[in-house]
C-alpha cells in the first residue's frame, strides 16, 4: 500500500515528514514491488539488485507476452519483431533474446532492446515498434516496457528528487502487440 511505503520512507528520512501529502497527491493507492518492503528499506549493492532483476524482469516480460498473444490469438510463430524497453537493470543475454528463447519465437525475428531511456523508454519503444509494424504491413510486433524501480532505490539519498521518485515509481511491465494493415 502507498501509505505503508510512505511510513517506511519517513522512518528512513523523517526530514520529509512535512511533504507526506506528496505521496497522497500521486493518486497511487497500491503499488507492485519485485521484493518485500523490508528488502527495499535496506542498503543493497549493484550485484544484489541485478540478481533480483535477472529473475523478476524476464518473468514479467514473459507474462505480458503470453497475455498479449492469448488476447490477440497470435501464435509464437506469428511474431515478427520484439521491442523491449527497460532502464532499471541489465540482462545478458538481453530480455528480448531470453524471451525469444523461452517462447520459441522464430530465429529470424527482429529484436530491438532499448536501454537507458528512463521515463521516455515507454513512448520511444512504442514509437519504434509502430515504425517496425508500418514498415512491414501485416507483421506482428510485440512491444513491452518493464521497470523494477524499487530495487534501485537509494535509501541514503536524502534529496527531494529521490523522495519524489519513491512516491511515484513501483515495479511492473506492460505491452502491446501491434500490426499495421
Amino acid at each position: 500500500a502507498q501509505d505503508d511505503f510512505l511510513e517506511r520512507t519517513l522512518e528512513l528520512a523523517p526530514e520529509f515528514g512535512s511533504f507526506r501529502q506528496l505521496f497522497a497527491n500521486t493518486g497511487i493507492v497500491q503499488r507492485h514491488a519485485a521484493v518485500p518492503l523490508d528488502w527495499i528499506m535496506q542498503q543493497h549493492g549493484w550485484v544484489e539488485r541485478n540478481e533480483v532483476f535477472s529473475v523478476v524482469a524476464p518473468r514479467l516480460v514473459e507474462e505480458v507476452a503470453l497475455q498479449l498473444m492469448q488476447q490477440t490469438g497470435t501464435a509464437a510463430a506469428e511474431i515478427d519483431a520484439v521491442v523491449i524497453a527497460c532502464t532499471t537493470g541489465i540482462a545478458v543475454p538481453s530480455l528480448d533474446a531470453g524471451l525469444a528463447n523461452r517462447l520459441g519465437l522464430r530465429s529470424d525475428i527482429e529484436r530491438l532492446p532499448l536501454f537507458g531511456l528512463g521515463c521516455a523508454g515507454g513512448i520511444t519503444g512504442l514509437a519504434r515498434a509502430a515504425s517496425l509494424a508500418r514498415a512491414r504491413p501485416g507483421s506482428n510486433v510485440l512491444f513491452i516496457a518493464v521497470e523494477l524501480c524499487t530495487i534501485n532505490g537509494r535509501i541514503t539519498d536524502r534529496r527531494m528528487a529521490n523522495f519524489i521518485s519513491a512516491a511515484l515509481f513501483g515495479d511492473g511491465a506492460a505491452g502491446v502487440l501491434l500490426r499495421s494493415l
